[in-house]
């Protein structure tokens, strides 16, 4: 049988529907013990409106692991080529830093997809709006525009993951730097070697870690060899692994910046949280609340890490009674952070 995935693109429409009758062009991909692929482009001319992939002879569970993954990379280079040959931006839907993508299976004849979408914006009263936030969030830090530029590049999810990875690791530079040396970044990773092995990207240090994969961003190459590609996209076996690496090196930027500026700051779920198909309106909205628990978890971090900076060149007594607080924080947020998950 045949199963097909439907990737949305933006901007958002009320309906979606696909009937065959609005192909705007196919094509097609074997891949030796993959599977064959059949990827339509579904709309108006005008109006490309969605990406609809055929997986031809898929099982009931439909795409396996490596299955989406080539799916996804073959998408990305149809969108590729199709921004060069054309005058259109076409763009993903996305929601938070997650691509949206709908399955189904095919009809008995397995000569049509059975498809037809409804989806709607999330209400205004869904988000929390903190606009005395970002008002001051201007005002505090007006005169470090060129670390907050890196930090919202970083908040791009159509930018390339590893352009992203390098605005998070500019960041750091700006803030750790000094001259060929990194003095005090290494206490600040410190706290995250936990996080960070729980990941089993690799078995060196964060620190060193975090300073590889720059080169691997930057040189777009794996190694001093000329055979080795690097990341230009989703074709590298690094790729997941710089990713997950990412989400965790912006979180540590985050937290270390929210100690620095006394504002907060919201960032939207990782392209992990968000990112499985079928999503529904309960779904958003449960995710949406799990995000909010999330928040507080690492707004408690933040306060956590603010206390264990109280401790520091205090008396015995006062830097005791910090670092218990600063426990409870994280206790508090380990809390929230399991509440969110679920």
């Amino acid at each position: 049988m045949s199963f097909f995935r439907y990737t949305p693109l933006a901007p958002l429409m009320d309906v979606y529907v696909d009937d065959r009758k609005s192909d705007l062009l196919t094509v097609e991909r074997h891949i030796p013990d993959v599977g064959h692929f059949k990827i339509a482009v579904v709309g108006r001319p005008s109006h490309p409106a969605l990406i609809r992939t055929e997986l031809v002879g898929a099982d009931k569970e439909g795409f396996n692991e490596v299955q989406a993954w080539e799916e996804a990379r073959l998408v990305e280079h149809l969108l590729s080529v199709y921004r060069l040959t054309t005058d259109q931006q076409i763009e993903y839907l996305w929601l938070g830093h997650g691509r949206i993508w709908l399955d189904t299976e095919g009809n008995q004849d397995e000569t049509k997809p059975r498809f037809s979408a409804t989806i709607s914006p999330i209400s205004d009263s869904d988000y929390e709006r903190e606009m005395k936030n970002a008002r001051l969030l201007f005002e505090r830090t007006i005169d470090h525009q060129p670390l907050f530029k890196l930090l919202s590049d970083s908040q791009q999810p159509h930018l390339p993951i590893s352009y992203r990875y390098l605005s998070i690791y500019k960041a750091l530079e700006l803030e750790f730097k000094v001259g060929k040396k990194w003095p005090t970044l290494g206490e600040l990773l410190a706290r995250f070697e936990d996080e960070y092995r729980a990941l089993n990207i690799s078995n060196r240090t964060l620190e060193n870690y975090i300073h590889e994969v720059r080169d691997l961003c930057a040189h777009i190459k794996l190694d001093n060899s000329d055979t080795g590609r690097g990341i230009t996209g989703l074709e590298s076996a690094e790729y997941p692994r710089v990713e997950r690496l990412f989400y965790l090196l912006k979180n540590i930027a985050f937290q270390h910046l929210t100690t620095k500026f006394p504002v907060t700051v919201n960032h939207p779920p990782d392209s992990a949280d968000v990112s499985e198909s079928r999503v529904t309106a309960p779904e958003v909205k449960a995710r949406l609340e799990g995000q909010r628990k999330l928040d507080k978890a690492a707004k408690l971090h933040q306060t956590a890490l603010v206390w264990e900076q109280e401790a520091r060149g205090k008396d015995e007594a006062v830097s005791k009674a910090c670092l218990e607080f600063a426990r409870q924080a994280r206790f508090l947020a380990g809390l929230f952070t399991v509440r969110g998950v679920v």
